[in-house]
């Protein structure tokens, strides 16, 4: 009789497993499904249905930093900055690493020219990777905005080190260009504020 419940209480501990098993199967099978229809809607341009998507998505695994992450980046492409804001630190506060949520923010805050909380976030990018592009060469935008030109051209001379050491060999024709328009404009940003420093 003993022997008995001892191999009831495992058979329903094996079915319960396999129950939870089913179970994550079942919501990891979910969640793909609207990753894929997500994806689908934001290639169509309609990101309204990619944010719903993506928010279902992310319902259903709450613990995923990388699925809030997506979440923000389509409410951002609705222009739904308060939103996109509270996912991206959703994310951030289940991954702290989590580099694009920080961009994402500082970005937002740089289109609302709210400035100071741009640069903050844009300073956690540089933390987490120091030489971010994105990132300094926002702060260099950023900060000729501000007129403060000591931290514009801090931010140029961090951009040409980079550049300088860059393996040029492993880009694409693309980010070469890219490269070289941005270094033509930082190159005016010099002269500006050699300009500005000779008439002080």
């Amino acid at each position: 009789m003993k022997l008995n419940k001892i191999n009831l209480s495992s058979i329903l501990l094996l079915l319960i497993t396999i129950n939870l098993i089913a179970n994550d199967v079942n919501i990891k099978k979910e969640v793909e499904k609207h990753i894929r229809l997500a994806k689908v809607y934001k290639q169509k341009n309609e990101f309204i249905k990619s944010e719903n998507e993506f928010l279902e998505a992310a319902k259903l695994m709450p613990e995923n930093a990388v699925l809030w992450s997506y979440v923000g980046d389509a409410a951002k492409h609705n222009k739904e900055y308060t939103n996109a804001i509270k996912y991206f630190k959703k994310a951030i506060k289940l991954n702290p690493k989590l580099i694009k949520s920080y961009g994402n923010i500082a970005y937002i805050y740089q289109r609302q020219k709210k400035y100071k909380e741009s640069i903050s976030y844009y300073e956690k990018v540089l933390l987490l990777d120091e030489n971010n592009m994105m990132a300094i060469t926002a702060l260099v935008e950023i900060y000729l905005q501000l007129k403060n030109l000591e931290k514009c051209e801090l931010y140029i001379n961090k951009f040409d080190i980079i550049v300088d050491s860059m393996n040029k060999e492993n880009m694409t024709k693309i980010q070469m260009e890219k490269i070289e328009k941005t270094k033509l404009r930082f190159s005016a940003y010099r002269k500006f504020i050699k300009i500005k420093r000779q008439n002080l």
